[in-house]
């Protein structure tokens, strides 16, 4: 009502939702909208109005979409998006890498392009050893004590096609959970040849759900190139950290960001038209 301060209410709110649903208010992929209720004269008029919260969901894919999508690009010899194919393309001098994928929902036309690169590139040495990953729990190891083949799937060659076979096979036999630092350390202990070459690609708008590997990786030595996938105004600050950490670099579909190590605390810069700041030791999109 006009006149009145509800700002205590709504921080009441907001403490109350976060104690639900932590995960949301810690995501820098999630874009908060507030609307303020102006019209009411006074505290009768108020209950007329929409109090609350509204939660727009990213549509999913199912596994047999993903399936369909990925066959129906191969035989059409295009893809729906670039971006992995086009951060492999600036960065030609990235020779015998291992690459970890990501294969939850919706990254079927990033998973292609390893397929199209390879095909079209196979005289480059780019990578011939893959790892993809799509866990069905959250009990991620650092592989060293017991192996975890759960949700991890690998192929070593440069045949496009096997490579593309093992990733549908891992599409329809995974979940839905990130174990992106998990899956690394899978990969180095199976290739450990290639410990300080590996180039990570992961969904914007996921979190990995296993963060407490990263000082472990980093006690390794494993620098971890990031391509991120689906960035659009926002992007995952999450990868930028595991970037910094372990003394990689982050690619999107448009620029390549790296020396990420060398940013200080206070530092703002841009990755394309976006800008952020490490604070803290952890890095912010500033608005």
């Amino acid at each position: 009502p006009r006149d009145e301060n509800h700002i205590e209410l709504n921080r009441k709110r907001l403490l109350e939702f976060n104690i639900h649903f932590p995960e949301t208010m810690s995501s820098s992929v999630i874009e908060w909208n507030i609307v303020k209720q102006t019209g009411p004269m006074n505290a009768g008029s108020v209950r007329n109005y929409f109090h609350g919260f509204v939660v727009y969901y990213r549509e999913m894919p199912t596994k047999l979409e993903e399936k369909r999508l990925i066959l129906d690009m191969i035989e059409k010899n295009q893809m729906t998006d670039s971006s992995v194919y086009k951060v492999l393309d600036r960065n030609r001098a990235w020779k015998n890498t291992l690459v970890v994928c990501d294969v939850t929902g919706s990254m079927a036309p990033y998973t292609l392009q390893i397929l199209l690169w390879l095909k079209a590139n196979a005289k480059l040495n780019t990578f011939d050893q893959v790892v993809f990953f799509n866990d069905d729990e959250e009990n991620s190891t650092n592989q060293t004590v017991k192996l975890d083949t759960s949700g991890i799937w690998d192929i070593e060659s440069k045949n496009g096609q096997k490579v593309v076979d093992v990733a549908v096979d891992a599409m329809m036999k995974g979940n839905h959970i990130e174990n992106n630092l998990e899956a690394v350390c899978y990969a180095i202990n199976k290739y450990p040849k290639n410990l300080n070459n590996v180039v990570m690609i992961a969904d914007n708008w996921e979190n990995p759900c296993d963060m407490q590997l990263l000082s472990f990786l980093k006690s390794k030595g494993v620098k971890i190139h990031i391509i991120i996938c689906g960035v659009t105004d926002r992007l995952n600050t999450i990868y930028l950290d595991i970037a910094y950490a372990t003394g990689g670099t982050v690619h999107t579909m448009e620029e390549d960001l790296a020396m990420v190590s060398n940013l200080g605390d206070g530092r703002t810069f841009n990755l394309g038209d976006m800008k952020f700041k490490m604070v803290g030791g952890s890095f912010l999109q500033v608005k």
